[in-house]
């Protein structure tokens, strides 16, 4: 899962981080004081972990980012009122978490992970494509493999936008952690990787290159 952190505390929830990408979750950290989050960022997250000490801030963002794109938020912060509580729910964020530390916030997050509707999440198919979320496998007609995190992630973008040119620089700011050491090279094998496995024993192909554009699944 593609998961934005966004803190306006001056320092991001490292600990929390960590844990979730071990948990083969892509992180993008954020800072609020930055006068906007990219669009293409947020077109590519599923879920947005809003850590605030400024309510009326956290308040304008979430009604921010609802208007651009339904996201999951789940907000969190330390000894936040009800009446607060209230405020972030009413300008759409999803879940409130009140935590006294960032150990607390860690079991928090992970348990409402595991036991939301995310671990029953929809099929996505796309022709004789069906990638399962649940147990990260792709299936082409009677074959089934097994796919790695980010070619599951690249996988799971070509099959939510068929017929769409991607560039290559749309796919790393979209796929890998920002602070990631990426270039075009690891888009390529990661394609080339996937194209092994869902096209080469078949004669109709589904992922194809534009030159100098990008890829497209038809």
């Amino acid at each position: 899962m593609r998961i934005g952190i966004i803190t306006n505390t001056g320092s991001l929830p490292t600990l929390l981080a960590n844990e979730l990408k071990q948990a083969n979750h892509v992180i993008f950290p954020y800072h609020i004081n930055l006068t906007s989050i990219p669009t293409h960022v947020l077109q590519g997250l599923e879920l947005i972990i809003l850590a605030v000490t400024n309510i009326e801030q956290a308040e304008w963002l979430i009604k921010s980012i609802k208007s651009l794109h339904k996201i999951k938020i789940i907000v969190t912060g330390p000894n936040v009122t009800l009446i607060n509580k209230s405020q972030l729910i009413k300008a759409g964020a999803d879940y409130y978490l009140n935590y006294p530390n960032e150990s607390k916030l860690i079991h928090e997050v992970i348990h409402w992970l595991q036991t939301s509707a995310f671990n029953h999440l929809k099929h996505l198919t796309y022709k004789d494509l069906v990638l399962d979320p649940n147990m990260h496998t792709l299936a082409r007609q009677k074959k089934f493999y097994r796919l790695p995190n980010k070619e599951y992630l690249l996988m799971e973008h070509f099959l939510k936008y068929p017929n769409q040119i991607h560039s290559k620089r749309t796919l790393m700011e979209t796929i890998w952690d920002m602070n990631a050491d990426t270039n075009s090279t690891t888009v390529e094998t990661h394609i080339c990787n996937l194209r092994k496995k869902m096209d080469t024993e078949f004669p109709e192909k589904r992922l194809h290159t534009i030159p100098y554009s990008g890829y497209i699944l038809k």
